[in-house]
């Protein structure tokens, strides 16, 4: 939840977004979820990958899989449902292929061994 007070412009469906999470203060919405400070996040910040290695198990309907950085060549994970392809942007009706390439954003930084966890955002040509 967000009031367009708290965006440093003017939202529409499909931006991409970073924003300070909160506790609503007000009566008829106390203790619930809301962003404030909600800026866009501009096309040259996202940043791009392709896609090397997809693993698909059986029994689940998560699709699992590594891409490349395509500036840094830094190997990174994605995991994403079967339905929620549907919204990865410009997707259409493909399937998660090797060598598409894909905006992403950042969803859990590496720790350790592992690699950066990410979000599919939109699918690009290259």
């Amino acid at each position: 939840y967000f009031h367009f007070d708290s965006c440093n412009f003017v939202p529409k469906l499909g931006d991409t977004v970073r924003f300070i999470p909160s506790v609503n203060p007000f009566k008829n919405y106390k203790d619930l979820p809301v962003a404030i400070l909600v800026e866009r996040i501009d096309e040259f910040e996202k940043s791009a990958c392709e896609i090397v290695e997809i693993i698909r198990e059986e029994e689940s309907n998560y699709i699992r899989g590594f891409a490349i950085d395509t500036l840094s060549d830094e190997e990174l994970f994605f995991s994403i449902t079967e339905a929620a392809t549907y919204y990865v942007k410009d997707m259409g009706d493909d399937m998660l292929d090797v060598d598409q390439c894909f905006e992403y954003t950042v969803f859990k930084e590496a720790d350790g061994q592992f690699k950066k966890h990410i979000k599919l955002l939109r699918r690009i040509d290259e």
